[in-house]
C-alpha cells in the first residue's frame, strides 16, 4: 500500500477547498439572454418580436431580473 506525504495531502486539500469555492461563487444564471425566435415555438398567441432578460447579483445572495 502506498503511503501519501503529509505535504501532499495538504497539498491536495487545499486545492479542492480553492476549486470548491470557485465552483461554488459562479453563478451560471447571471449574464444577458435574447430570445431566438428561430428556435422557440408559441402555443397558442403569437411570439413576441423580441425579448432581452438581465439577470444581475444584487447583495449578498440575491439576483435581479430585467426583462424588456
Amino acid at each position: 500500500m502506498h503511503r501519501i506525504s503529509g505535504f501532499m495531502f495538504a497539498l491536495v486539500l487545499m486545492s479542492v477547498l480553492a476549486l470548491t469555492a470557485v465552483v461554488i461563487a459562479a453563478d451560471n444564471n447571471v449574464g444577458t439572454w435574447k430570445l431566438n425566435l428561430a428556435k422557440s415555438t408559441y402555443s397558442p398567441g403569437p411570439a413576441p418580436k423580441s425579448q432581452t432578460l438581465t439577470i444581475e447579483a444584487w447583495g449578498e445572495d440575491g439576483v435581479k431580473y430585467t426583462a424588456n
